[in-house]
C-alpha cells in the first residue's frame, strides 16, 4: 500500500471481450473505443462494443492497487479493462516519474499520448518506471488499458514522484475532470 501519490480514483470500463487465442501485443493494440488518446470519460457514460452495454464505473480505491476482477464482478479472460483518472497540478511539473505495475500487457496514456506499453504480465509495485514525463498545470488525463489473457489476475497501479524519486505534492487525482 503506497498512499503517497498514488492514483486511488479511477473511472473503470470493462471487461471488453476480444478474440480467444489473441494474446500479447496483438490483443493490446486492439482499439475498440476508437483513439485511445483522445478518451475523456465521465461516471455512467454509456458505451455500445458488439452487442454489449458497458458503463465507465467511479472507483475509489483505499489501496494502491486496481483489481480489476474486483471492481468490475466479472471474470477476466481473454478481454481488456480501461481505467482513466483526471489528475489537476496546481502547477506545471516537469521531470515527474511514473511507477507502475499490470498482471498483464499494458499501455498508458498521458494527455492523449502514449507513454508506456508493457509486454511481460508480472504484478510488482513500482516494477516500471517512466521518466521525464511533465504534468501541465490545471487538467491531466491519465489512461490505462490492461488486457488478459487468463483468470489468474487483473491488477494495475500507478504513482507519481519527482525526478527523485519523491512523492509529488500538489496532485489530486479524481474520477472527474
Amino acid at each position: 500500500n503506497r498512499p503517497e501519490s498514488a492514483i486511488k480514483s479511477w473511472l473503470v470500463l470493462g471487461p471488453i471481450p476480444f478474440e480467444m487465442g489473441l494474446r500479447g501485443f496483438p490483443a493490446l493494440d486492439l482499439k475498440p473505443l476508437g483513439e485511445e488518446g483522445e478518451l475523456q470519460p465521465r461516471a455512467e457514460q454509456r458505451r455500445r462494443i458488439g452487442e454489449r452495454e458497458l458503463v465507465w464505473r467511479a472507483a475509489r480505491l483505499d489501496d494502491y492497487r486496481i483489481d480489476f476482477a474486483k471492481i468490475l464482478g466479472e471474470g477476466t479472460a481473454w478481454s481488456a479493462v480501461y481505467a482513466c483518472s483526471y489528475i489537476q497540478s496546481d502547477r506545471e511539473q516537469t521531470g515527474v516519474r511514473m511507477l507502475l505495475a499490470s498482471s498483464a500487457h499494458s499501455k498508458v496514456y498521458l494527455n492523449g499520448r502514449e507513454v508506456y506499453r508493457k509486454g511481460h504480465p508480472h504484478f510488482h509495485e513500482d516494477s516500471e518506471m517512466v521518466e521525464g514525463l511533465t504534468l501541465r498545470r490545471g487538467l491531466n488525463v491519465l489512461l490505462l488499458k490492461v488486457v488478459s489473457n487468463d483468470d489468474v489476475g487483473w491488477l494495475g497501479a500507478i504513482r507519481f514522484t519527482d525526478a527523485a524519486g519523491q512523492p509529488l505534492s500538489g496532485i489530486k487525482s479524481g474520477a472527474a475532470p
